[in-house]
């Protein structure tokens, strides 16, 4: 990758996009703060946004932690359309210490290996039918992903269920399990994203989408890789009908209508210890309840609570303007990732796939 890269001729600049350039209804490239806090702003014929999905937002995850939905607060925010950001794949796993991986599946056939804090077989508690309980294993077997779609998601209906009502689901310890831990569900990947059509165009023309940031070829639920199909099919699309819409520009790119010292967190790069304490109290109660919430089962009332904290943070965030913390436009977009899946995941009453809208009836 890196020898074409260098072969073709192109630039590489390190920093982090702000806010894309819309002009006339079009985008035309976007504001990047500089690793040394400067601003430049980057005027292109085609601009693709590629940052990954959402499941850094999530406090149990199993991704780079900076995958926070920048890509979709970003495009949102200039006036393109997401869609699908309710379908989300989580992994039954566990986590041991500061480890995180995931659950050997064929270990769900062992006698006791899910228990509660007080020490009682989930599995049987929650299905108690042996020939139901049966079925359910064997189909969850054949899948990492939650999913509703089949009798496998009365697995992770279980765990949800002990976690909430009674505390922590523990992988019991036996001779044949060298690592006891929490079981828990952890954000893997985003099926959902940017809108784009069959050029890997958004909504918005002039900004392309590739990779997780685009709502691809996913839908309820992910088939094993697809995601394959997204970077190498659909991103070559993206990079090449991008670039004939950068090559074919004749008119001169507008200007931009804002000067640098009008946008969020113009600053000189900050940790985030340089957010107002009251910023990131509000924001680590948000994620923390958007984490709870947005992990299967969904019920209206909680999601509902997640976006009154959302905006409850976004509120205060608009009157933090005033400080120069660059870490400020890393909040807004995550708060406004956070919100957009909160608002699908509302709007979609029904359970589809990987996502799970109410507690199936367990006994």
């Amino acid at each position: 990758f890196l020898s074409i890269f260098r072969r073709s001729g192109a630039g590489l600049l390190y920093g982090k996009a702000i806010e894309l350039h819309t002009y006339d209804g079009q985008c035309h490239g976007a504001w990047i703060r500089r690793l040394d806090g400067k601003l430049l702003m980057v005027l292109a014929g085609a601009t693709i946004i590629a940052t990954g999905g959402g499941a850094g937002l999530f406090l149990e995850n199993l991704v780079d932690k900076r995958h926070l939905g920048e890509g979709f607060a970003l495009a949102q925010a200039a006036g393109a359309e997401c869609t699908n950001l309710e379908f989300i794949q989580f992994m039954m796993g566990f986590k041991s210490g500061d480890s995180r991986e995931f659950f050997p599946l064929n270990q769900l056939l062992t006698p006791g290996v899910l228990q509660s804090e007080q020490g009682r077989d989930i599995l049987v508690e929650g299905i108690p039918d042996t020939g139901a309980r049966l079925e359910a294993i064997k189909a969850r077997q054949t899948h990492f992903p939650f999913s509703c779609r089949d009798e496998s998601g009365l697995i992770d209906l279980c765990i949800s269920k002990i976690r909430k009502e009674r505390g922590k689901v523990l992988w019991a310890e036996r001779d044949s399990i060298k690592k006891p831990g929490e079981v828990l569900h952890f954000a893997h990947a985003f099926n959902g994203g940017i809108k784009i059509n069959e050029r890997a165009e958004s909504t918005l023309p002039g900004l392309f989408a590739a990779g997780e940031s685009a709502a691809g070829p996913h839908g309820a639920d992910r088939i094993g890789g697809c995601m394959m199909t997204a970077t190498q099919v659909f991103g070559a699309r993206a990079g090449t009908h991008a670039a004939l819409r950068a090559k074919k520009a004749t008119k001169p790119h507008p200007p931009p209508l804002k000067s640098p010292e009008s946008l969020p967190g113009t600053g000189i790069l900050g940790p985030m210890e340089a957010i107002p304490p009251g910023l990131l109290n509000l924001y680590r109660d948000a994620r923390e309840c958007f984490s709870r919430e947005l992990t299967p089962p969904r019920e209206s009332n909680g999601l509902l609570h997640c976006i009154s904290k959302i905006e409850e943070a976004q509120k205060y965030l608009e009157k933090a303007n005033e400080t120069d913390s660059s870490s400020l436009p890393d909040i807004r977009n995550a708060l406004l990732a956070m919100k957009l899946v909160c608002k699908a995941a509302l709007e979609r009453g029904e359970s589809l796939g990987s996502h799970g809208r109410f507690f199936l009836p367990l006994h």
